[in-house]
């Protein structure tokens, strides 16, 4: 009865042939290409939306500045009149103004430059895989 129940035994495992080896790298190699493209497609529009937000700011920032300055300069330039000529008030107030938003246009040019949209980590990814395939042949 045991000889009955018990199952047959299981055929020896055979080696992968060269075909079998040669598909399955075929299959890894696209499989890995594929990721590597979804991790470009990622992190490029990971850095595009942070170059987005920032250039947002920047331009908010410039808005909300432009609009204060509007009202500081119709009072700056009415205060001054009252100690220097009234032809003299505007062109202080103005250059003044030309400086200061000089300044701030440095500033966000500077921080926008400092953003890079090279995909690094994609880059030292397929550096390194193509390294391992070099290595490994």
């Amino acid at each position: 009865m045991n000889e009955a129940m018990s199952s047959p035994p299981k055929p020896p495992r055979a080696e992968p042939n060269a075909v079998d080896l040669v598909r399955a790298i075929g299959e890894d190699s696209a499989l890995l290409v594929k990721q590597e493209v979804e991790l470009l497609k990622r992190e490029i529009a990971e850095r595009i939306d942070r170059a987005q937000l920032q250039a947002a700011v920047l331009a908010g920032g410039g808005l909300v500045a432009f609009l204060g300055v509007m009202a500081l300069v119709a009072s700056a330039t009415i205060a001054l009149a009252e100690v220097v000529p009234i032809w003299a008030a505007p062109l202080i107030v103005g250059s003044v103004l030309v400086a200061l938003g000089a300044v701030l246009v440095w500033q966000g040019k500077r921080s926008l430059e400092s953003t890079s949209l090279e995909p690094t980590e994609t880059k030292r990814r397929v550096e390194r895989d193509v390294a391992a395939v070099r290595s490994a042949t």
